[in-house]
Order: C-alpha cells, then sequence, then structure tokens
C-alpha cells in the first residue's frame, strides 16, 4: 500500500549557477517559513486537429505547457526579507548571476520523494505585503520561469 506523501517538511530552496548552463546539485539556501508553493503541473495546450470529417468531437494533439509567475506564500520576518534583499541575499544574487550569463534555480524538496524539482527562474523584489489587526504578516514571492521544471536527485543545502 502506498504512502501519502504530506507538505511536512518541504522546503524550497536556491542556488546559482558556478558555471554557466549548469544546474548546481550542491549549496543550496534554503528560503525560511514558506507556507504555500504553487502548482507546476499545467494543463498543456491542445492544438486543434478537427477535419471536416469528423462529425461530433474535435481532436488534438498536446501543445506547450504555460508555467505563469510563480508565487510563493512565507511568513514575513526579517530573516526572510535579509535573505532576499540583503547583500548577499537573493536579489544581490540574481543581479551577480545574471550580469556573468549565469541562471538561479529554485528547489522544492518533498519528504517522501526520492527526487527534487528543479527550476530555473528570476526573482522579483519583494514589495510591502497586506497586514491587518491581529494577524501574521505573509508576503508572496514571485519567481518567473526561465527554464523547464526538471526531477532529479536531491541537492545539498549550505548550512546557515
Amino acid at each position: 500500500m502506498a504512502i501519502p506523501i504530506t507538505s511536512i517538511g518541504a522546503k524550497v530552496s536556491y542556488a546559482v549557477e558556478m558555471t554557466t548552463g549548469t544546474r548546481p546539485t550542491t549549496g543550496y539556501t534554503k528560503i525560511p517559513m514558506v507556507t504555500e508553493i504553487p502548482e507546476m503541473n499545467p494543463t498543456p495546450d491542445m492544438l486543434d486537429t478537427t477535419s471536416m470529417d469528423n462529425l461530433e468531437y474535435t481532436t488534438g494533439v498536446q501543445g506547450l505547457k504555460t508555467l505563469d509567475t510563480l508565487t510563493f506564500t512565507a511568513r514575513f520576518s526579517q530573516d526572510l526579507f535579509d535573505l532576499y534583499q540583503g547583500e548577499s541575499g537573493i536579489m544581490s544574487a540574481w543581479e551577480t548571476a545574471k550580469a556573468d550569463g549565469k541562471a538561479m534555480w529554485l528547489c522544492i524538496d518533498i519528504e517522501g520523494l526520492n527526487k527534487s524539482c528543479f527550476l530555473s527562474v528570476e526573482p522579483s523584489d519583494i514589495g510591502m505585503p497586506a497586514a491587518s489587526t491581529n494577524s501574521v504578516i505573509d508576503v508572496s514571492l514571485y519567481f518567473t520561469p526561465v527554464g523547464e521544471p526538471v526531477w532529479d536527485t536531491d541537492p545539498t543545502y549550505t548550512t546557515i
């Protein structure tokens, strides 16, 4: 009997290529207090192959899939803000990588799976999150996919 997978222990992390065009397998830094990971299983477009001899149904073949900008939700904290916007944070690492022609990669590592999902991305700056009386503040972290998702062996993480 299969054991269902839960979100307990799931990690979202990032790393920058050391060699242009080569996805890093080590040095991933965990993004703290992520509470929501977006769906990354898009429906492929259907390319219509219907001809005049079809009498009731259209026919088709699979087309490309579209991954829109990915929105991760995290608890807003000074640690998260520093990791994202700080001198050696995500945005700084991205700007340096971009200038060197290298990519930034996200990793979604779910406990209970023997593979992790990797995706090359471009991050967006953190804006001011919404807040209300007597509540925890959450922030949306936006990443634009610049490559296709890849399933591969779990990465090695940096020690923070």
